[in-house]
């Protein structure tokens, strides 16, 4: 059966084969069936003014033209056409890219204009439409840029999508009384059409309905219109006023958004929400009113409505969506009704005219950039209930001097002050953990803050160029400054870092080039990890103090070993300090002696001769065979001692001029230089060994012979400079400063 049944199909499609021809004539390409003829499309050199018949004729037999295919005339060179009565259809995209194409003819029989029928045809300048059509597919006359105007047959009930969209020459078009409702982008870029008349039938529009129709300037909506779409009229940049029905209940996203004309507006009470940026780029707008019921504002509402100067928002409002009256430059006070709740990103950034704000007691939390650029906010009052503010909340605030945050906040988002260039002082609530990056920088008038006990971390740049902030008090349980965090606070004279920082980020303290004292309290420098150059560009003079007993540990460890002055202590109390030792040789040993009783010692020994890699190019080294010698001394109770410093040299035994010398020392004997700026001091000598001090030219500054513990005391007569200390015929270099 099923056999048979192949067969058969087999048969048929090969006799409905035989019955259809195609044929070309006078350069149009036909199928013929049954005495009908379908245009399918035209011979590529065919020019000019085109007429098709109503009756072609093939092999002897008469065909009568009742139809044209998908893109049957998608030629460009072709400049009219008239089309035969006997023609009742035409194909998607018939005359598509036909861009010199002036003038058509259509037949009284047709009933529709397919999708994309006229598409491109870019000089069609007028077309009559016959009165038996009754629908217009999408983009049937999409782009055709010449087309000055059209009257709609009575029969057409609604437009599709973009069905003029592009119609850039379009000054008129005449509607039927019985048209509902206009496709999405209908007459999108028709920037001739200055005015349309809508029937009464009309009851909606659909989205970008009108958009960027820029010499649109006045438009009648008909009363029983409910729906206005998304983007209906955004972009019709001349409109200047538009009543909108009772009925309308609907206005979709940026419906009105950048018509820079439009100057008032009046809602009707049957709309309860504002979709997202009605209004958005309404620039010339200064007044609206919005009806009582309703109850949300969404994002980007009112955005750069840059002349809109005051607004009256009604009691039932809940909310305000993001960007809601954002770069309102020209908004002076607005105030917020009781239910508000929450405030959206960027809700008022860029309000530069913004002077005051009543803020409701409900309110929770403000949004990223809430008042960012609110240059002429002089103060605001939070209500209780914050308990957080968004990034950048209040940055650029320029004339912002002060606010009170209120004790429930626990954080304050990054850049959340930055810039606030008039704020002098703030009060942080000891609910406050951590402190963002960016939330204080540029804060050039702020010169005081106090830091709740609880805060744990500062961010990046925190209070970065706070060029008169003059003292700061971190809390002891404060583990990190981030990177630059106090970089360039000119006015910054001291700071105290308590142990528990574990954390100090690169440039901490960049240039902050009056910061004179530095209190550190870790005992342990192992426990803090230090980034790079976190003092560099600090006061010159700047003194590092240091726990009791320490000083050893900060002097020996980057980059507290930079500074040039250390001392023990936290700066308040003047602790007395250690003795100054004094440093001697005896006995083949170097001496280290003090005043102050349990006095330990801390030295360093270097020897210039010491090299690694070095370079001779005659193959000659002079050697000093000097050791250079540093040390200071520590006590309990006292602060570290005044560093000594002294040069030891070793010499031969037989070296010298005093009784009994080269007796005493059997080979080699070491010396011991040091100076008070007054006197050279020589120990290591034999008693009663003579030693005499010259200048480098030769002149004898003194003489002195040494005691029984062999040490000699020569004036330097005021002289300055590199001296020698003669001891028997070897001369020992010594600087004074």
């Amino acid at each position: 059966m099923r056999k048979f049944l192949l067969t058969v199909l087999s048969c048929l499609a090969f006799c409905f084969a035989l019955a259809q021809e195609t044929a070309t004539i006078d350069g149009i390409k036909y199928s013929l069936d049954n005495g009908e003829a379908t245009i399918l499309e035209q011979d590529k050199s065919l020019v000019g003014d085109i007429v098709i018949p109503e009756k072609v004729s093939y092999n002897g037999t008469d065909y009568t033209v009742t139809s044209a295919e998908k893109r049957a005339f998608n030629i460009t060179s072709i400049t009219s056409i008239v089309l035969p009565n006997s023609i009742t259809s035409l194909g998607s995209r018939c005359f598509d890219g036909c861009i010199r194409l002036k003038s058509i003819t259509l037949p009284d029989g047709i009933t529709s204009l397919p999708d994309f029928c006229f598409d491109d045809c870019s000089s069609l300048k007028s077309v009559t439409l016959p009165d038996g059509i009754t629908s217009l597919g999408m983009d049937c006359f999409f782009n055709c840029s010449s087309l000055e105007s059209i009257t709609l047959p009575n029969g057409i009930t609604s437009l599709d999508y973009s069905c003029f969209a592009g119609c850039s020459s379009l000054k008129s078009i005449t509607l039927p009384d019985g048209i509902t409702s206009f496709g999405a982008y209908c007459f999108s870029g028709c920037n001739s059409l200055e005015s349309i008349k809508l029937p009464n039938s009309i009851t909606s529009l659909g989205n970008s309905c009108f958009i960027n129709c820029s010499s649109l300037k006045s438009i009648t909506l008909p009363d029983g219109i409910t729906i206005l779409g998304s983007d209906c009229f955004s972009g019709c940049s001349s409109l200047k006023t538009i009543n909108l029905p009772d009925g309308i209940t609907l206005l979709g996203n940026g419906c009105f958004s950048n018509c820079s004309s439009l100057v008032s507006i009046t809602l009707p009470n049957s709309i309860t929400s504002l979709g997202k940026s009605i209004f958005s780029g309404c620039s010339s707008l200064s007044s609206i009113t919005l009806p009582d019921g309703i109850t949300s504002l969404d994002e980007g509402c009112f955005f750069g409505c840059i002349n809109l100067k005051s607004i009256n928002l009604p009691d039932g409002i809940t909310s305000l969506g993001e960007s809601c009256f954002e770069d309102c430059s020209s908004l002076v006070s607005i105030n917020l009704p009781k239910g508000i709740t929450s405030l959206g990103s960027s809700c008022f950034d860029g309000c530069s005219s913004l002077e005051s704000i009543t803020l409701p007691d409900g309110l929770t939390s403000l949004g990223d950039y809430c008042f960012s650029s609110c240059s002429s906010l002089e103060s605001i009052t939070l209500p209780e209930g914050i308990t957080s503010l968004g990034n950048s909340c209040f940055s650029y605030c320029s004339s912002l001097e002060s606010i009170t945050l209120p004790d429930g906040i626990t954080s304050l988002g990054n850049s959340c002050f930055s810039s606030c260039s008039s704020l002098k002082s703030i009060t942080l609530p000891d609910g406050i953990t951590s402190l963002g990056d960016y939330c204080f920088p540029y804060c050039s008038s702020l010169e005081s803050i106090t830091l709740p006990d609880g805060i744990t971390s500062l961010g990046d740049y925190c209070f970065s160029r706070c060029i008169n902030l003059k003292s700061i008090n971190l809390p002891r349980g404060i583990t990190s400054l981030g990177e630059l965090c106090f970089m360039d606070c000119s006015s910054l004279t001291s700071i105290t870092l308590p142990n528990s920082i574990t954390d100090l980020e690169s440039y901490c303290f960049g240039n902050c080039e009056n910061l004179k004292s530095v209190v550190c309290k870790w005992e342990n420098l192992d426990n803090v990890s230090v980034g790079e150059d976190i003092f560099d560009g600090i006061s010159s003079d700047a003194r590092l103090y240091v726990p009791v007993g320490m000083l050893y540990l900060y002097k020996a460890t980057e980059p507290w070993s930079n500074f040039e002055y250390i001392e023990e202590g936290d700066g308040s109390v003047e602790l007395e300090k250690c003795a100054t030792p004094v440093i001697n040789y005896a006995d083949g040993k170097l001496v280290f002696t003090c005043e102050t009783e349990g006095a330990e010692y801390y030295y360093t020994i270097t020897d210039e001769d010491i090299k690694k890699d070095a370079h001779s190019q005659d193959g000659t080294v002079e050697l000093t065979a000097a050791y250079n010698i540093s040390v200071y001394a520590t006590a309990d109770g006292y602060i570290s001692s005044d560093e000594a410093k002294a040069v030891l040299y070793f010499i031969k035994a037989g070296s010298g001029t005093g009784v009994g010398v080269s007796e005493i020392f059997a080979e080699e004997r070491g010396i011991v230089l040091s100076t008070d700026g007054q006197t050279v001091t020589a120990s290591g000598l034999a008693d009663g060994e003579a030693v005499s001090l010259y200048t480098t030219d030769g002149m004898l500054l003194s003489t002195a012979k040494a005691s029984a513990d062999g040490i000699a005391t020569l004036d330097t007569k005021g002289e300055r400079g590199v001296l020698i200390v003669k001891v028997g015929n070897d001369g020992l270099k010594i600087s004074v400063n």
